[in-house]
């Protein structure tokens, strides 16, 4: 662990240093590697992976709880019935 401390060191020293320059131009002074950020890619979009907001096909499967509603509208479920193994229902027209 010291040697890495060390050498760290050394290195920052040497980052420090001012570089040699009989010109009297400025120069920037940079690390070794520059790193850029990589590219962002964007990918394309499903045409049926649309929004909430277009317009929607109708369901052909009901959720759990709006079978039970269409079923006590139809008088086919009572109350205290398990939802467990309902019966297929087709949704209202």
């Amino acid at each position: 662990m010291k040697v890495r401390w060390e050498v760290m060191q050394a290195a920052e020293a040497r980052f420090r240093e001012e570089p040699e320059n009989p010109a009297g131009k400025t120069i920037a002074i940079l690390p070794e590697r520059v790193h850029s950020p990589p590219p962002i890619n964007f990918m394309s979009q499903h045409p049926s992976l649309k929004g909430k907001g277009a317009i929607q096909a109708k369901r052909s499967v009901l959720k759990r709880f709006e079978r039970v509603e269409l079923l006590k509208k139809r008088g086919q479920f009572k109350e205290g019935q398990r939802v467990i193994g309902l019966p297929k229902t087709k949704p209202e027209d």
